[in-house]
């Protein structure tokens, strides 16, 4: 087994030229839509805002109790 592996449900997004699954797996093209994107927000006046990528156990414990899945194995 890898001594890293991706969190169920999500997966790596590489640079170009490497093995991936389809166009979605090309960082570049998400390069692309995402400037796309922000150039579009600032048109109608959003700004970016950057959250945490981590939650402190804390939240989970409150959302979802102490001895789920969720908390003991993260």
């Amino acid at each position: 087994m890898p001594k890293y592996v991706a969190p169920k449900g999500t997966h790596d997004i590489l640079p170009a030229g490497r093995d991936r699954l389809n166009w979605a797996d090309d960082i570049t093209k998400w390069h692309w839509l995402e400037s796309v994107v922000r150039d579009v927000t600032r048109l109608y006046g959003y700004e970016e805002v950057r959250t945490p990528t981590f939650e402190q156990t804390d939240l989970f414990h409150r959302a979802v109790g102490e001895g789920t899945d969720i908390v003991t194995k993260e």
